[in-house]
């Protein structure tokens, strides 16, 4: 949850369709079935050796071997004894690290990590390390640096150094990798501040924002999108949380790596933006004007106002953050990092200046590298930057991070109105408890992530089974364990609920909890939940951003609270411990921590969302009334220098860098980029030992005694009327039990005692045609494929129960249970109703996409505004005629068993694992159902001819998806639109620089208008080459006519592009370079965990990508030129304003209606 530890981020806005080219390896699957689909990585600390500032002051302490000054020898006496008490704890504590005290500073005064340290200020004072200090190997020396702390990491094969730069005191962690090759030789680079809030403006926001728009080297009004044009980038961006603020890069190439570096580096410590009030006033909020007047049509704009005025306008994020914020009435906490529309507009720029000034300093840093570039290197740049401050220890002790205390004695109960229309009367409700106002040992921690697991990390865990079985809710929501801030909080609720059901949520909650003290967990629960949540640490994926990004996202979890930055990755004791106190108390040690932490806890605040019709307009209405009151403040001619001074930022905002402006931005060369594709390997064996099943395997380098197992059936045979009945059988497999053998509940312990987990996805994805040439040929949208995988992953020595559940899965899982059908559909729908709202791009881009191809609306009959409305109609089945639904599921399942030859079992593991599974795949593919002796129906590659749907969705496409406008009308304050369609027919020949052009606009003329000039939080250009598809959308928009028109004007600003390469102008034929460099970035990705490498290779084989076709699309990239834009332009110009393009809108009514005053042709369809 957002206000529990992510951050406000630039949002990735790519949407792409995982074609050829693009490989997204989570596109179409669920989230592992026996983990809580809201959960971060554990954050894992040990025992600190490290003091906080506040605990600091006032103590005499010994830390990393140095000492301060004392007021006697007895007291120096007696600390030399804790001295040497505490290097026998160090000893205990990191038994196997090769920990090394601190050298002196080079004029031999001692000095503390915390306090005011005994040296020469002079940032050009070089340290040099004392003699008899033996460092270990990997601990470089630097002359401006001292090295704290220095140590191997084994849990991730990693090496660390930290350093306290000693002009500054900033701290540096450099990580290398024991085998860089399974990082892809990923090089990431952070710097991270401590950035409280003192106020709801959303100062930490505007500022993440702001520091990136030009700096003292970089000239340009924005820096951070002239390198998102032209740079290899894996990662790019910047993080707000609640208590601070993490700028972040990533590269697999050396040079651009360099570049990113002394980018953000010149950014943070030389920002343009606290020198030029306009880059608050278009990142912040600034006011508009109308046309008739002076005072007329106001209205606050602003990229960050209209990003909020999105998150408030989700009841998901209001109550997420009145949840969290109850619970910290006293903290820094109480206050939104991100900032609330109705503040923003109040914060001044000399306001925003001095909390510039008073955070963003060296002292008050993190700075992160990892990779294997060279550490001297790493150290020699940084010194470069922060050579030019001294020590300001003032910042770092003011950013401190006070615990908020546990002080409420009494629950207390809140209620805040959110955004509905009339016939809307479900409310949402949360329960919510800090935990703790005082450090936890590494144990407790793990402990409670392993409770939390127990209590709601999966369907059928006691709490969250309790609280859906109910009826009093549709969908649970609350997040529980919140694990990535100073102090840890736990939230659970239901949304969906009825008025008078309000009161029965928290005695329910309690009772259960109460039943969980007198009965604790069973031995198989508690087995399964400490299995799953060592699997997650020792595989560490990474989530959502790359893994290496994820890593140093981590260790920020405790360095960012003056914690050992490497604690936060250290699992293996606290493991151990939790594990040995398991063996004594195996019952008491988790029913103890939910009477402490939970029932005994009073520091707990219950929050409560109730619908309003009204809420909207009186939200209206307030803002109205500010800015009345602004108007009335000021004298006419106050008041003309303030819409003259909005005049001039639109100016500013639609002028060109100058081209020695340009000129400042570092760029790489096309000789930079790799001329191939990057392949991962896969071994292909149909017919394997003649059991009619497709055999595939890939060896990758080592990965961890892990092995991944895709096991997919052909569901073509079913009929198109029952692709809903698909989606219950679907989501029914994992939370139904096993017939005869598990219950619900069993079946998923045993899932998380033997295996890292299992998922069940539908895959639908268009293939190339067996007979069309090698060329890029537009495929025929009747061409595709649809399996139902199931995904798992173990150990080796579990392969034999990870291979059995997913056959029982398959073949035995109950279909029975209607209260389990409708707890599921409601959750569905309700989830998907509130995903509408805050996710409308890529609504709008599915439903623009399933306009044009079959099988782009067979995915928008599943995932998209159709499958939303059809799954409201199948829960009306299921409650009306449960009977026939059940016999569809037993007869679906019969139907797709039925036949081997289009099982697909997919393996992916180092050769080690191969080898060793090897014997258990033979096993369990002789198990598989379906008939051996059928003759094959259909080939493995579903290109030989039309899919069997094909005709019926053509049919169904051509009724649901017309090629008309449509606004889709749902309670919010921002759009998501949408005008996209068809560039190229079927059997068209295209070619990769579209994909050239595309980032060109998205990077440039769409950031330039659609959000720096109307304030959208973001646009974007999708293509799909092999559909022929160009979509066009934003996010969180203010506008929806001001953006459509940019759209329009594509072409003209295409041609105009070609103008100015033709003419020589070195800025634009520059920019065409970089946008050849940046679509190679695209492609080519962050790094891959072998789990996505294998998911990848297998995708490319099933949809027929050859690696000559994908080696001709690069190919096409990087021989795109002018006459590629003319081309472009003009088939732009013939298609967007034809039948071929449409548009699609998620949006208020207001907004869609005023569009329809001006004469646009739109249909209004409510979402409901």
């Amino acid at each position: 949850m957002a206000v529990r530890g992510e951050p406000y981020a630039g949002l990735n806005l790519d949407d792409d369709d995982d074609d050829d080219y693009y490989d997204d390896p989570n596109s179409n699957s669920d989230h592992f079935s026996n983990s809580n689909p809201n959960k971060r990585n554990p954050e894992i600390r040990v025992i600190n050796v490290f003091d906080s500032i506040s605990t600091a002051k006032n103590r005499s302490v010994v830390r990393h071997g140095q000492l301060r000054y004392w007021k006697s020898w007895r007291q120096l006496a007696l600390v030399l004894m804790g001295c040497l008490v505490l290097s026998l704890v160090v000893v205990w504590v990191y038994p196997s690290a090769e920990v090394q005290p601190a050298s002196k500073p080079a004029d031999g005064n001692p000095a503390d990590h915390n306090d005011t340290p005994v040296v020469d200020n002079d940032p050009n004072t070089e340290h040099i390390p004392d003699d008899h200090i033996q460092y270990p190997s990997f601990a470089i020396q630097h002359p401006h640096f001292q090295i704290l702390n220095a140590e191997r990491i084994p849990e991730y094969g990693a090496t660390s150094t930290l350093y306290r730069h000693l002009g500054t005191h900033a701290e540096l962690l450099s990580i290398t990798w024991d085998d860089p090759l399974s990082h892809d030789d990923e090089h990431v680079f952070s710097v991270t501040f401590r950035t409280p809030p003192a106020d709801d403006t959303g100062t930490p926001h505007i500022l993440e924002h702001s520091v990136l728009c030009g700096s003292r080297s970089y000239k340009t009004k924005s820096p951070f999108v002239d390198l998102l044009k032209g740079s290899l980038q894996t990662f790019l961006n910047a993080m707000t949380y609640p208590d601070r603020t993490t700028y972040v890069v990533s590269s697999r190439n050396g040079v651009d790596f360099g570049n990113l570096v002394r980018v953000y580096y010149d950014a943070v410590f030389h920002p343009r933006a606290v020198l030029d009030p306009n880059v608050l006033l278009q990142e912040g909020c600034h006011v508009e004007f109308g046309e008739e007047g002076v005072s007329e049509e106001m209205k606050y704009s602003g990229v960050v106002f209209s990003e909020m005025r999105g998150v408030y306008s989700s009841p998901d994020s209001i109550l997420d953050r009145k949840s969290y914020r109850a619970v910290f009435p006293d903290s820094i906490y109480r206050f939104d990092s991100g900032g609330d529309p109705a503040v923003i507009p109040q914060l001044t720029f000399e306001e925003y200046t001095a909390y510039y000034h008073k955070y963003y300093h060296p002292s008050n840093s993190r700075i992160y590298f990892s990779g294997n570039d060279d550490v001297t290197a790493r150290l020699d740049v940084s010194h470069e930057y922060l050579q030019e401050f001294s020590l300001k220890l003032e910042s770092r002790i003011a950013s401190h991070i006070e615990y908020q205390p546990k002080n409420i004695k009494v629950p207390q109960s809140l209620r805040f109105p959110y955004a509905a229309d009339s016939e809307t009367s479900t409310h949402y409700y949360t329960l919510n408890w800090l935990l703790n106002d005082q450090p936890l040992s590494a144990t407790q921690e793990l402990a409670l992530i392993v409770l939390d697991h127990l209590l709601l990390g999966t369907t059928s865990s006691i709490l969250y089974k309790t609280l859906l079985e109910s009826g009093l809710g549709t969908s649970i929501t609350g997040g529980g364990l919140g694990d990535g801030l100073l102090q840890f909080t736990y939230s659970v609720g239901l949304k969906g609920v009825k008025e008078e059901d309000l009161d029965k949520i928290e005695a329910l909650v309690l009772t259960t909890l109460e039943g969980v003290k007198r009965d604790g967990f069973g031995a198989e629960a508690i087995e399964s939940a400490v299995n799953t949540v060592e699997f997650q640490l020792r595989e560490f994926s990474g989530g959502s951003n790359p893994r290496d990004v994820s890593f140093m996202l981590q260790t920020h979890t405790k360095w960012i609270y003056d914690v050992p930055p490497m604690e936060a990755l250290k699992f293996e004791k606290p493991l151990a411990e939790l594990k040995a106190l398991l063996l004594k108390a195996p019952k008491s040690l988790f029913t103890s921590l939910v009477q402490q932490y939970l029932l005994s806890n009073n520091h707990r605040v219950s929050v409560e969302l109730y619908p309003s019709s009204t809420y909207e307009e009186e939200q209206h209405g307030d803002e109205q009334k500010r800015l009345r009151d602004f108007a009335e403040k000021l004298s006419d001619s106050e008041l003309r220098t303030v819409k003259q001074k909005s005049m001039e930022l639109k100016t500013i905002q639609s002028t060109e860098d100058s081209p020695d402006a340009m000129a400042t931005i570092p760029t790489l060369s096309i000789t930079d980029l790799n001329p191939t594709n990057t392949e991962y390997p896969i071994s292909v064996q149909e017919n394997y030992n003649d059991e009619h099943i497709t055999y595939i395997t890939h060896e990758l380098g080592f990965t961890s005694d892990t092995v991944y197992i895709n096991y997919g059936v052909d569901v073509e045979s079913i009929e198109f009327a029952d692709v809903p009945i698909l989606l219950l059988f679907q989501m029914l497999l994992m939370q139904t039990g096993i017939e005869g053998e598990y219950t619900d509940v069993e079946l998923d312990q045993q899932i998380g005692i033997h295996t890292g987990g299992i998922r069940v996805s539908l895959l639908i994805e268009s293939v190339h045609q067996e007979s069309s040439p090698d060329g890029l040929i537009v495929a025929e949208g009747d061409y595709f494929t649809t399996r139902l995988f199931l995904r798992g992953k173990a150990f080796t020595r579990n392969v034999d129960d990870l291979t059995s559940l997913m056959h029982k899965i398959l073949t035995k899982a109950n279909l029975d249970s209607q209260s389990k059908a409708l707890e599921i559909l409601k959750k569905k729908i309700s989830d998907m109703s509130q995903d509408i709202t805050q996710s409308g791009h890529r609504y709008a881009n599915s439903r623009l996409k399933a306009r044009y191809s079959v099988w782009q609306y067979v995915n928008e009959h599943v995932g998209g505004i159709t499958g939303y409305q059809e799954l409201k109609k199948l829960l009306a089945l299921v409650e009306n005629d449960w009977g026939s639904v059940q016999q569809r599921l037993l007869d679906l399942r019969t139907k797709i068993l039925e036949h081997r030859d289009g099982t697909i079992l997919d393996v992916t593991g180092d050769t080690q694992v191969l080898q060793t599974v090897q014997s258990t795949i033979n096993n369990f593919i002789t198990t598989l159902p379906g008939d051996r002796k059928l003759e094959p129906y259909r080939r493995h590659l579903d290109g030989e001819r039309p899919h069997l749907w094909a005709t019926a969705a053509r049919e169904r496409m051509e009724q649901n998806t017309p090629i008309l406008n449509e606004c889709f009308v749902v309670q919010t304050q921002v759009q998501y639109v949408g005008k996209g369609g068809k560039l190229y027919d079927s059997k068209e020949s295209y070619s990769g620089v579209v994909d050239v052009i595309a980032h060109f606009l998205q990077t440039g003329y769409y950031w330039e208008t659609i959000r720096v000039l109307n304030n959208a939080y973001g646009a974007f250009m999708v293509y799909m080459p092999s559909d022929g598809l160009l979509n066009s959308l934003s996010y969180r928009d203010p506008n929806l006519l001001k953006t459509l028109d940019a759209y329009n004007n594509v072409p003209e600003e295409l041609s105009r592009a070609v103008q100015n390469i033709s003419s020589g102008n070195k800025q634009y034929v520059q920019t065409l370079t970089n946008a050849i460099i940046g679509t190679i970035g695209d492609i080519d990705g962050p790094g891959r965990t072998p789990e996505e490498k294998g998911w990848i290779a297998l995708l490319r084989w099933m949809k027929g990508s050859t690696e000559e076709r994908r080696q001709r699309y690069r190919d096409d990239i990087l021989k795109t030129n002018i006459q590629d834009f003319l081309d472009l332009a003009s088939r732009l110009a013939n298609r967007s304003n034809s039948s071929d393009f449409s548009v699609a809108v998620v949006g208020s009514n207001d907004k869609c209606q005023e569009a329809i005053d001006a004469g646009m042709d739109l249909k209004l369809v409510p979402i409901e």
